[in-house]
């Protein structure tokens, strides 16, 4: 599922310290998978795993207001 591949690579792209070039890489592969799983259906956690991505700049610029207005689509 593109989650959990998703989840794969930013657990990598957290874990990678020393090659710049492979961490980025690493971040661009997570959000293609989570923002893909987050298109398909709009869970709980599919939401939150996107707004992760703005929140920490994983594959994309660090966005603090996109996030937030991400996690608010969590159903409450």
């Amino acid at each position: 599922c593109s989650t959990d591949i998703g989840i794969y690579y930013a657990k990598l792209y957290k874990q990678e310290k020393q090659d710049l070039d492979a961490k980025k890489s690493y971040g661009k592969k997570a959000f293609k998978f989570l923002e893909m799983s987050f298109k398909r259906n709009k869970t709980k956690e599919s939401i939150n795993n996107y707004g992760i991505c703005f929140l920490d700049g994983i594959g994309v610029q660090k966005d603090i207001e996109k996030a937030k207005e991400i996690f608010n689509m969590i159903p409450k």
